[in-house]
């Protein structure tokens, strides 16, 4: 009986391996067709993870405005994110148990790559069960130790596989368009809203370093009076090595989100300025700051023109580093000089001697085009598409 458990458990093991790494194609060479059930999934999929961001965030700004007042694991922003686990999880389930009775191989319980929103799904419910018995034994974590409770830890694991999932089915969907079907921005949205959630998800940890959430430079003109930051000495010299690291930090993040989708699948006008959008209002909502959105949007309208003089260029300049390399300089140098004017309209103005904010702008802009050396070689290959 052992045995024949361990060869279950082997069978499932692989089948769920081919499901993640599925190339879309079949022994010849030739794409394998998309199935309506699939597609419709898909779509579905698409619209839970946007539901299951808007429970984090409903849970992020209750930490942040009320996180002193949280004394029960059962409160209503719970309600609405583990709300959007289970709608998950339950999608997850119905589509294997159709699938099962179709009498389909195992291989195919989940459309292709969907095996990672399954394992997020499951790892979800086993990190909310760890959060509940963690505050049952330790109490409620507050401010920076919300980030580093090790069972949050597992919660961001668990976003992070199925947003990734997500993703790499909108990529195995767009891979196999035809270019010209790729340039369409609507064609294009599934892997948008994937990567704008990956990001969400990789940025989410640097709340107390993120400049556009803990204001530093204006000495917590804004986040200062909230639960969650009212606890810091923004005039201390820790707080500008903080506020400093936290541009650093920003940039190093955010340049591959900036460079890799556009170099890889030559996505269209306004994607870049969908992406930022869809990551920093959320930071915005969460934290009740909406007065920086305007360098948000500053340094993707930047980005674009620098995108669009690329396009137009053709393959030549789509294929050359020199394009990347200047966006991956100027988003961040005019996205944190946009800040700082903004920050020096604010009651407090900027707190910061010049050494420290003129310096900040001008190395977010060397550290992005120093980051895009690592992610892109002198020499770019063109990009085969189907």
């Amino acid at each position: 009986m052992f045995k024949n458990y361990q060869a279950q458990i082997n069978r499932l093991g692989s089948a769920l391996w081919q499901n993640i790494v599925a190339e879309g194609k079949d022994q010849s060479g030739k794409p394998n067709p998309f199935t309506k059930s699939a597609y419709r999934f898909h779509t579905l999929m698409i619209g839970l993870i946007i539901l299951l961001q808007i429970g984090g965030i409903i849970d992020a700004r209750t930490h942040v405005f009320y996180g002193v007042e949280i004394e029960s694991f059962f409160v209503p922003a719970h309600y609405f994110l583990y709300g959007g686990w289970l709608a998950v999880l339950g999608s997850v389930v119905a589509y294997v148990g159709l699938q099962i009775r179709k009498g389909s191989q195992m291989v195919d319980w989940l459309p292709p790559r969907y095996a990672l929103v399954a394992l997020g799904a499951i790892l979800f419910g086993i990190s909310g069960g760890l959060d509940a018995i963690w505050h049952t034994l330790f109490g409620f974590e507050l401010n920076l130790e919300i980030l580093l409770s090790p069972a949050h830890l597992v919660l961001f694991l668990a976003f992070g596989l199925i947003y990734f999932g997500v993703l790499s089915h909108a990529i195995y969907q767009f891979d196999l368009s035809s270019r010209e079907r790729q340039n369409s921005f609507r064609t294009s949205l599934p892997l948008l809203i994937g990567i704008a959630s990956l990001f969400v998800i990789v940025f989410w940890p640097t709340w107390y370093f993120d400049p556009f959430s803990a204001d530093y430079a204006s000495k917590g003109a804004i986040v200062g009076v909230r639960d969650a930051y009212n606890f810091i000495d923004y005039g201390s010299p820790t707080a500008e090595i903080a506020g400093v690291g936290g541009i650093l930090l920003t940039t190093l993040i955010l340049i591959p989100f900036v460079i890799l989708p556009l170099y890889r699948w030559r996505l269209p006008s306004g994607s870049l300025t969908f992406i930022l959008v869809w990551v920093f209002i959320q930071r915005a909502v969460i934290v009740g700051v909406y007065s920086y959105l305007p360098a948000i949007l500053g340094a993707a309208l930047v980005g674009e023109i620098i995108w669009a003089w690329m396009r137009r260029g053709g393959e030549a300049r789509l294929t050359s580093p020199l394009g990347y390399r200047i966006l991956a300089f100027c988003v961040p140098l005019v996205l944190f000089s946009l800040y700082f004017l903004i920050v020096a309209f604010m009651p407090n103005g900027v707190i910061w001697p010049i050494h420290l904010w003129l310096g900040s702008i001008w190395m977010a802009g060397v550290a992005g085009v120093l980051t895009s050396f690592t992610m892109m070689p002198e020499k770019v290959n063109p990009v085969k598409t189907g």
